[in-house]
């Protein structure tokens, strides 16, 4: 963050399966704002491997072995950029450390995400996000 308060925050996300990395992307970089909005798309292909079929339904998959890393962070010319804040979520996501927030969704999938509790994109209490 910036002297004047302001942060140039940016979202890297990563795609995992089976804990390898098999994508990364990244949006662009919100000038001078504590509550940024990432309006942005990726698309990643994913291998054939991780759908597995719902027993009992018409053609629906499950995806085994996927996971997606949100990391934000604020940008800096000068210095190394700072993390602000983490997401990971997807299937048998990390167990969060103590403070942190954990959700977990339908079909047991979860989403875990931390933050450093000042304004901005992550917080503790699980305000605006990636």
């Amino acid at each position: 963050m910036s002297l004047l308060g302001y942060a140039d925050p940016y979202v890297k996300v990563v795609l995992l399966y089976n804990g390898q990395c098999i994508g990364k992307k990244k949006t662009q970089v919100k000038k001078k704002t504590l509550n940024p909005t990432f309006n942005e798309s990726f698309i990643f292909d994913l291998p054939p491997a991780c759908y597995t079929p719902v027993p009992g339904s018409s053609g629906r998959t499950h995806l085994q072995g996927i996971r997606l890393h949100f990391t934000v962070y604020d940008w800096d010319r000068v210095t190394r950029n700072e993390v602000i804040g983490r997401l990971e979520m997807g299937d048998q996501a990390q167990r969060p450390e103590m403070g942190d927030q954990a959700h977990e969704a339908g079909d047991g999938d979860q989403a875990h995400y931390t933050g450093d509790g000042r304004p901005g994109p992550t917080t503790r209490d699980g305000g605006p996000g990636p």
